[in-house]
């Protein structure tokens, strides 16, 4: 998943001028994920800071700019994200003000999950803070009910789909997943 996405964003960076689209490395999602033992305590603070996250994706990227610059220009903001050994995506979608979770594997939601969506969509608000220098913006978290995988290990096929097809509707009415072959990636 790493080298692929750094692969869809080098080539989503060769035209700045026209990107909608923006991955950030699934590096930030293990950092929100080793918060979650402290969110216990203090559930509302999110603990990275814009440097931190700066850093971050600059590093995965090779960015000499600032990401929240090119974010700033992005409609939908991707944050593919593997916990308990589960691939699925956030999705932030700018226009709207909603947070996506895109997941093929969304049996119930326990509360650890939970905790991670709401976790996740408190750094986006943040994001949304740092990017527009606005106060605090509220996200309304959505569950998407999108097609579900039929065994335990093609939940990083999925997201790799999300990453190329979704741009904040679902297309999926038939609850199945388009075919692809090796040719699509």
């Amino acid at each position: 998943m790493f080298a692929t996405t750094k692969i869809m964003m080098g080539d989503l960076l060769k035209n700045r001028d026209e990107m909608k689209h923006f991955i950030i490395t699934h590096a930030f999602a293990d950092h929100v994920i080793q918060e979650l033992p402290h969110l216990h305590h203090k559930p509302s603070h999110p603990c990275i800071s814009k440097r931190s996250f700066t850093k971050i994706v600059s590093t995965h990227l090779g960015l000499d700019d600032d990401p929240f610059e090119i974010m700033r220009h992005c409609n939908l903001i991707f944050a593919p994200t593997i916990h308990e050994e589960h691939w699925f995506c956030y999705v932030l979608d700018k226009r709207n003000n909603k947070l996506f979770v895109l997941n093929s594997w969304s049996t119930e939601r326990n509360e650890e999950n939970k905790l991670l969506d709401l976790s996740m969509k408190r750094h986006f608000e943040m994001f949304l803070n740092f990017m527009n220098d606005l106060p605090q913006q509220t996200l309304e978290l959505v569950y998407e009910d999108l097609p579900q995988q039929k065994n335990v290990h093609d939940c990083g096929i999925y997201v790799l789909k999300y990453l190329e097809m979704w741009d904040g509707e679902r297309k999926w009415g038939d609850k199945t997943m388009p075919d692809f072959t090796l040719v699509n990636f």
